[in-house]
């Protein structure tokens, strides 16, 4: 067993071996630290989720995403309605009524057609307007035949190379009879048809027999069952026999 002298004497050099070493790393050059690495910023908002036409954009610096309004899209252009009647014309027309563009200049109006003409139901599936159809045509208007606007007309019958025909209104007459009959104006109900799209009764006024260019005309609006042309036909009849 070794004497406490030399065990101290050990230990004391262990020691000192120790403090040289330690001396010796702290001389030596350490290495360079790099610098610390920012982190990777994650993906930003997707441009193309959009909810209820608002989009999400992506955040300024240091803010949050905001939202930006989506411009509604633009409505496809208005197409033809499909037809319901053998050469039909119609179009969409503004204010909701069906009728296509106004057609060629009419001739100098001559005047509306005086008295009760020969009245036929002849309607024919081509592209001519006929006695029984309604068209678009452009009515003069009655106190100054230099003016009118394009209007459904019913055609009655013809007059040389003139069309003859009665216009309908919208408005209901039903409800003004006796004040519209004071001014000299008369109308009969024809009902609904495909020249009003919004289905609103109309009425063919029977004192006033107007003459239409064939080559003014702007298309075929629907052709009116022989009933309600009758009524019409009796109405007139009846206005010029009084």
């Amino acid at each position: 067993m070794a004497s406490p002298r030399r065990l101290g004497a050990a230990l004391k050099g262990v020691a000192t071996a120790l403090t040289g070493t330690a001396a010796r790393l702290a001389r030596r050059p350490r290495p360079p630290v790099p610098p610390p690495t920012k982190p990777t910023p994650g993906p930003g908002p997707d441009p193309s989720l959009d909810d209820q036409n608002d989009r999400l954009v992506g955040p300024p610096a240091g803010g949050s995403p905001t939202l930006r309004s989506t411009p509604d899209p633009q409505p496809a252009p208005t197409a033809p309605l499909p037809s319901t009647y053998p050469g039909d014309q119609r179009l969409v027309g503004p204010g909701g009524d069906l009728g296509p563009p106004a057609g060629p200049p009419p001739p100098a109006y001559p005047g509306d057609y005086p008295g009760c003409p020969d009245i036929v139901y002849a309607p024919q599936a081509d592209r001519d307007a006929d006695p029984g159809e309604v068209v678009w045509a452009w009515v003069p208007y009655e106190e100054d035949h230099r003016q009118g606007k394009t209007r459904p007309v019913l055609i009655i019958g013809y007059d040389q190379s003139w069309l003859l025909g009665v216009f309908l209104s919208s408005t209901d007459h039903d409800r003004d009879a006796g004040q519209e009959a004071s001014q000299g104006r008369h109308w009969v109900r024809v009902g609904r048809g495909a020249w009003d799209r919004r289905g609103r009764r109309s009425f063919a006024r029977v004192d006033r027999i107007v003459r239409i260019a064939p080559a003014s005309l702007s298309g075929k609006a629907d052709r009116l069952d022989q009933a309600r042309f009758e009524r019409v036909a009796t109405g007139i009849r009846r206005h010029w026999a009084d």
